[in-house]
Formats: C-alpha cells, sequence, structure tokens
C-alpha cells in the first residue's frame, strides 16, 4: 500500500499511531521450499531450517503482542496478501 496522507489518516484511526508494522508469518519449512537457491550456503542464515526457527521466534517476540502489528498469514500469494492489508485497514476502523 503506498504511503499516502489517506492511508496514514487510516493508520492513524485504528493504531492511535502513525505507523505500523506488517509481520508477513511463514513457517520455517515453507520458507525452505520457497527460497530459490537449493544448496546450504553457511554464510546465509536463512538456508538452515534450525535459523529459521530461531528467526521466527524473533519475530514472533517483536511483532506479536504490539498492538500497532498487522499479522499475516504469509503462505497466501503476494496479491491476497495486499487485498488482505487494504481490507484491514479500511474495514477495521
Amino acid at each position: 500500500i503506498t504511503k499516502s496522507k489517506n492511508n496514514t489518516n487510516l493508520i492513524q484511526k485504528k493504531f492511535g499511531r502513525d505507523c505500523i508494522y506488517v509481520y508477513i508469518k511463514i513457517s520455517p519449512r515453507l520458507s525452505l521450499l520457497r527460497k530459490k537457491v537449493n544448496e546450504d550456503n553457511p554464510k546465509n542464515l536463512w538456508s538452515y531450517e534450525k535459523n529459521l526457527k530461531k528467526i521466527e521466534k524473533f519475530y514472533d517476540k517483536k511483532y506479536l503482542e504490539k498492538n500497532n502489528s498487522v499479522i499475516l498469514e504469509g503462505s497466501k500469494q503476494f496479491w491476497e496478501l495486499y487485498e488482505e492489508l487494504k481490507m484491514i485497514l479500511k474495514h477495521s476502523i
């Protein structure tokens, strides 16, 4: 969603703040299935399920409890996520 005065107003009305966090939550397993390179790279922390589980735990702790976070299910297609976020902002006020 593009940054505009209307979107900023929607965010301020719904969350009482001028910014939100959008957390697209995806399982480590699905993340590994979607990665473009099929080889493990020790220099890329996104290459191993063990690391992905730690990253997921970090993001869960950081964003699941914030009152200005929107959590979206990451197994959906990009356009579905985009439409869902628009609906959350426009119809949940």
